[in-house]
């Protein structure tokens, strides 16, 4: 997508990251390509257990010896002797999935980089439903998903390495639920925010960034944060 815009190929690129300062701004700036950067929403993961599974916290370290490729951990004892001994029932996205890419990144250190022996789906819906329905059931998908389902599910709290942390919409807004939580953005180029469709198409979004992150199964942003993402946006209007 980066590279695509920095080419000037596209409007507007949308990113689950920033934009790399060594890699990718370069490349822009040698294009002529300026742009506003604008967050326009959060987005969590949650790891969640069946309701008769109880793993109250796992550290990153202990997610990597569970989920990354060819991991021999056939039951949760063999992470830890603390953890059940019930065998390991693992559901999460399909290898097509956004919420794949990411967790295998900061998880398994490799984007695309995860154990094949579990459950896969691209509908967290029938993730959740797996986990929910089968002893020993273990996955990740979407905060909301969970936030939906607590009557059938366990949060799983992630240690990042400052202690464990619950996974809640606080939580991924102020990037204490660490490594899974996240900004989302949208960069606009300069040039593309002179049309007046497009800036008609980012004031929307701006306008109404909480019912489309709701509507997306994503986490709103915070006052302070829609304050910022205006600005961004009104200080590259005025630039353009």
């Amino acid at each position: 997508g980066f590279e695509k815009f920095c080419a000037g190929e596209t409007d507007i690129s949308n990113a689950s990251r920033p934009i790399d300062e060594e890699e990718e701004v370069p490349i822009c700036e040698e294009n002529a390509v300026e742009f506003g950067e604008v967050q326009v929403a959060n987005d969590g993961i949650a790891v969640a257990t069946n309701k008769n599974l109880t793993i109250d916290c796992m550290t990153v370290d202990q997610l990597k010896a569970l989920w990354e490729p060819k991991s021999k951990v056939k039951s949760y004892s063999d992470i830890d002797p603390s953890f059940t001994d019930a065998p390991v029932k693992l559901f999460g996205p399909g290898t097509d999935s956004g919420t794949f890419d990411f967790f295998t990144d900061v998880i398994n250190g490799e984007e695309g980089a995860s154990r094949e022996d579990y459950e896969a789906s691209e509908d967290d819906n029938q993730l959740v439903t797996g986990v929910a329905g089968t002893e020993g059931g273990l996955g990740y998908f979407g905060l909301s998903y969970y936030e939906a389902n607590t009557d059938k599910l366990n949060e799983v709290q992630v240690d990042g390495g400052d202690g464990c942390v619950a996974p809640t919409a606080e939580t991924v807004q102020d990037g204490s639920y660490k490594p899974l939580s996240r900004p989302l953005f949208m960069y606009p180029s300069k040039e593309a925010i002179a049309k007046p469709h497009v800036k008609a198409f980012m004031d929307f979004v701006a306008a109404n960034q909480q019912a489309i992150a709701e509507a997306a199964q994503f986490v709103a942003l915070t006052e302070e944060q829609a304050t910022e993402a205006e600005s961004a946006l009104s200080s590259l209007e005025g630039g353009a």
